[in-house]
């Protein structure tokens, strides 16, 4: 049992490194046949001012990952950041547009369309493995311009009511 113990962690530690193919990427390393090799075609792609272009990969609806890889004009991997940091996140402002939001997040897990508001609201989650267990960022679209950006934290009753989880 003693011995089984070691085993399982490590074995647990692998399947969540594998989770997170973005750390096979190396800066300065790394090219964009990799990432593509690696994590396929990007939601959406950005030419940069200085030559570099942006690469918008996110695991959005059921997983909380969204990376922009930036790549330098050569295509060698630059930097691979959380589009969903809190910076990303105090970033967004009334009055965005939602091409100025994507720029900023990448692509949203949800969007929803608000009949009775004549609103849209876009949902990112973030946090912890999985939508159920972690925490929401929403946008609120009114106009085709932010009206107003929120998080909504997930308390241990809300995820407990999604896992149908029993006390």
């Amino acid at each position: 049992m003693r011995r089984a113990i070691p085993m399982l962690v490590f074995l647990m530690l692998t399947a969540c490194s594998s989770l997170s193919p973005t750390g096979k990427l190396k800066p300065d390393v790394s090219n964009e046949q990799d990432v593509v090799a690696l994590l396929g075609q990007p939601a959406h792609t950005w030419q940069n001012p200085n030559g570099s272009r942006t690469l918008d990969y996110t695991r959005q609806p059921n997983g909380t990952k969204s990376r922009f890889i930036t790549l330098y004009a050569n295509g060698k991997v630059e930097k691979i950041e959380d589009a969903l940091d809190d910076e990303r996140r105090n970033s967004v402002t009334p009055g965005m547009t939602p091409q100025d939001v994507i720029r900023i997040l990448g692509e949203p897990g949800v969007k929803e369309h608000v009949p009775l508001t004549a609103s849209e609201m876009w949902t990112w989650y973030f946090g912890n493995n999985n939508r159920h267990s972690g925490n929401a960022f929403q946008v609120r679209f009114t106009d085709g311009v932010v009206e107003k950006a929120e998080m909504l934290m997930r308390t241990s009753e809300d995820i407990c009511k999604d896992a149908s989880c029993m006390d």
